[in-house]
């Protein structure tokens, strides 16, 4: 449900249809939501999640953030906790803890 719910948000957020979220998109998104702020905030704000390192987030790297926000665990296939760039915070991030606890995992070794 919540991936669904981030993934309608990012397609409302993405004015030009590309995919992707620069920090025109993301500005204009956080103004319409009543939380201006200023061009190099949300450009400082994309480079903390953007783990392709491309100035611009996919829905993948939209998702962790938004699930950063929430503070609602990561999926296992979270591509930006795998990259290591941008671990999780104040979560429990099952993509970076291998452990069989985290995996679901309860069979015997």
């Amino acid at each position: 449900f919540f991936s669904r719910e981030v993934q309608r948000l990012f397609q409302h957020l993405d004015l030009d249809g590309n995919s992707f979220l620069d920090a025109h998109e993301v500005q204009v998104g956080f103004d319409r939501m009543g939380m201006a702020m200023t061009f190099e905030e949300v450009t400082s704000w994309i480079a903390q999640y953007d783990s392709s390192e491309d100035g611009v987030l996919d829905a993948d790297e939209f998702e962790h953030l938004a699930r950063i926000l929430v503070d609602t665990s990561c999926v296992a296939s979270c591509k930006v906790c795998r990259a290591a760039r941008v671990p999780c915070q104040g979560t429990t991030c099952t993509a970076t803890d291998n452990s069989a606890a985290n995996r679901g995992d309860t069979s015997p070794a």
